[in-house]
């Protein structure tokens, strides 16, 4: 037998933590560049079960070690911090310092045509060779607009060019909820000032209190949402942090009841219901922003489409407004890490809990 498949039989033998270590990189290396959209980060120095988060390709990240590993091409991983491992083959060394990620800059719209066009060059577009249209009412994000022979396309952030007068373009709403960061009220103290939450809150009457689970530890951070009201309140323990309101599921689309706990965060992502044979209309919305699952296909999340928060709208999703989305990212766990692009938790943390009532 080889030494390096002795070396990597032994890795995988060692309790987890103790991962054997590879070969050095180089001593000029000061970074990793992920190489594929969406590389994957594993909890382990395996190939096993979901990866606990993606990185964005084309981005430099610090790292610790190399090691070696199981499950990638050449059993070899690259370990970014504890708990967060990503195939060798999926990065490359680089001299680059790691970077900060700019947040992109998205515009967004909705397909106001049915079958509308779309290329993958500008110059496709006088032979009319487009790779794909797109259907009325599907949502795209935009990173680039420009000017040809007096007509103006929209490039998506994938890549497609779309004639603009083909798109409505969409502001996100400008409402937010309020938050509290200093000396942040109990619930019973906030109840007292009806008039502040009804002018902030778009006519809220009462405040929906009701007491925390059991199971909320005394300074635990959890989710409440009151689905009568259509109201979303953080707490600190028994301390309001933000109140602000929801849009929910509407008939037959009901947001679940219950007690669950935040499986998975990511910065941006699309959804749709295109693998359902059996809907009636088809719908797809891109690179949504502060997305929370909690249920399956459930999440808590941006929308830049409609600002009807305190009616229920959504398919049995938790709209949020931009800003309150923001707002609650950064207050959930797991804490998404600095340049990834999503996240899952991580063994021995738990993501926060949230009631739907």
């Amino acid at each position: 037998m080889q030494r390096a498949s002795i070396a990597l039989a032994l890795a995988c033998s060692l309790p987890i933590g103790q991962a054997q270590e590879a070969v050095p990189p180089p001593a000029w290396a000061r970074s990793v560049r992920a190489l594929r959209p969406a590389t994957a980060v594993y909890p382990e120095p395996r190939v096993a079960g979901p990866p606990r988060g993606q990185l964005w390709q084309g981005h430099h990240y610090a790292f610790l070690r190399r090691v070696f590993g199981k499950g990638c091409r050449e059993g070899i991983f690259f370990e970014l911090a504890p708990q967060a491992y990503v195939c060798a083959e999926e990065v490359e060394v680089a001299r680059e310092l790691p970077e900060e990620v700019p947040e992109p800059a998205y515009r967004y719209a909705i397909v106001r045509r049915a079958e509308a066009p779309a290329y993958t060059h500008l110059s496709h577009r006088r032979s009319r060779e487009a790779l794909e249209t797109l259907p009325l009412g599907f949502g795209v994000a935009l990173i680039a607009s420009v000017e040809q022979e007096g007509e103006r396309y929209a490039q998506t952030w994938r890549g497609r060019w779309i004639r603009e007068k083909d798109l409505r373009l969409v502001e996100a709403s400008r409402f937010h909820g309020l938050s509290f960061e200093a000396d942040a009220p109990r619930a019973q103290e906030l109840a007292g000032r009806a008039s502040e939450l009804s002018s902030a809150l778009r006519g809220l009457k009462r405040l929906p209190y009701r007491a925390p689970p059991s199971e909320i530890a005394a300074n635990e951070r959890w989710i409440d949402i009151d689905l009568a009201t259509q109201t979303l309140i953080a707490y600190e323990g028994e301390r309001v942090r933000l109140i602000t309101r929801v849009s929910t599921g509407r008939s037959p689309h009901r947001t679940p009841k219950g007690l669950f706990r935040i499986q998975r965060k990511l910065r941006f992502d699309d959804m749709d219901n295109l693998a359902d044979l059996d809907a009636e209309t088809n719908y797809f919305l891109a690179q949504i922003p502060w997305v929370q699952y909690f249920s399956g296909p459930y999440a808590l999340h941006a929308v830049f489409w409609h600002d009807r928060f305190g009616s229920p709208k959504s398919r049995g999703c938790i709209n949020l407004a931009p800003a309150d989305a923001a707002w609650l990212f950064a207050f959930t766990s797991p804490q998404l890490p600095k340049a990834w692009q999503s996240v899952g938790s991580a063994r021995g943390e738990k993501g926060t809990r949230l009631r739907i009532r």
